[in-house]
């Protein structure tokens, strides 16, 4: 299935928001990219200039944005597709947000190059990605590398596509034989992910995909496909699990709430633990007024003095106040935060 991610960007604040998992559709941890200068300085040199064009075309112009372009992941440059549109004022008819619609293309791009290439240029390449292209002969169960995947050396030197098999994780063998089987009844493609014993014991991952042709009587005649080394990737996504769990840990443990609002003020994005120090439920819909009605009739002041000052004078927020629920209950809250700003200041 594709790889897809949706995300906003604020025309006036410039404050862009990704979906959760956007990882898949990037190739990237987007949770650090919180406004378009830092979603730009993610795209690839050559295509940054296009990005740009179709986007303002979009706005100047009132139609659909489109663009392909190149991202920065750790496993090196990623390929994304985007359609959006642009979202206007009623009133101003003022461009608004942009709301984007994103899919990886990696895999179509890579088949697309390796077309254009030479069979030279096409090994060379493959090589550098890890990659290799085979040919199996069902019948007779042969297979033939056009070119070999170096990290799976002696892995994939065997001539019979059984041999591959039998180099397969036993935890991950029922699938990757499921899914084989499948392919050669009804024909088409498959793909397949696993786990596979080398010959010096490590393990290592792999990505399969090929393509099942029948012959006239619906007997599986051959296939063909690529295989690459995925353990980078794997090793990346652990990483990012692990990364992730300890930040839940450390924010559930610290009672942490997360908040975001453009301005003006007009609508305050909090999650629902900051709701919940306010007294609200998690489907609440948070405004500045309600942020100061809640507050503590003491602290109210003194908290917009903060919060202009720390916009006006480009400093850290970081106050304590308190919030006051219906029956007169009192809670504690630190609050920090930063504002960011245009090209213009």
């Amino acid at each position: 299935a594709a790889q897809l991610a949706t995300w906003e960007l604020d025309l006036s604040s410039n404050a862009i928001r990704f979906s959760p998992g956007s990882w898949a559709a990037f190739g990237c941890d987007l949770s650090q990219v919180n406004n378009r200068e830092e979603w730009q300085a993610q795209i690839h040199g050559d295509d940054l200039a296009e990005v740009r064009r179709q986007l303002e075309a979009a706005i100047s112009l009132h139609r659909d944005y489109f663009a392909e372009y190149r991202v920065r992941s750790p496993l090196g440059w990623h390929w994304v597709q985007e359609r959006g549109h642009v979202v206007y004022h009623p009133e101003t008819g003022a461009a608004v947000r942009l709301i984007v619609l994103s899919i990886d293309i990696t895999e179509r791009k890579l088949a697309d190059e390796a077309l254009r290439m030479s069979d030279q240029k096409f090994r060379e390449a493959q090589h550098a990605a890890n990659m290799g292209t085979w040919f199996w002969d069902i019948p007779s169960d042969r297979v033939t590398w056009s070119t070999e995947v170096p990290s799976f050396e002696g892995l994939v030197a065997d001539e019979y596509f059984s041999g591959w098999i039998d180099a397969v994780h036993p935890d991950d063998k029922t699938v990757v034989v499921t899914e084989l089987e499948r392919a050669m009844k009804d024909g088409g493609p498959f793909r397949v992910e696993s786990r596979l014993r080398k010959p010096d014991g490590s393990i290592a991952w792999s990505f399969t995909q090929g393509q099942v042709k029948l012959d006239d009587d619906g007997k599986p005649l051959s296939a063909l496909g690529i295989t690459m080394d995925i353990t980078a990737r794997k090793d990346a996504e652990r990483e990012l699990r692990q990364t992730q769990q300890r930040f839940n840990l450390v924010v559930d443990s610290a009672d942490l709430g997360f908040w975001y609002c453009d301005l003006p003020f007009n609508e305050l994005r909090w999650d629902a633990r900051v709701k919940d120090h306010f007294w609200l439920p998690p489907e609440a819909h948070v405004t500045i007024e309600d942020f100061y009605r809640i507050l503590h009739h003491e602290d109210r002041e003194r908290t917009r003095i903060a919060i202009e000052s720390a916009i006006s004078q480009r400093k850290n927020y970081d106050i304590d106040y308190r919030t006051v629920s219906p029956a007169g209950e009192v809670k504690w809250i630190r609050a920090v935060g930063r504002s960011f700003y245009d090209a213009e200041g």
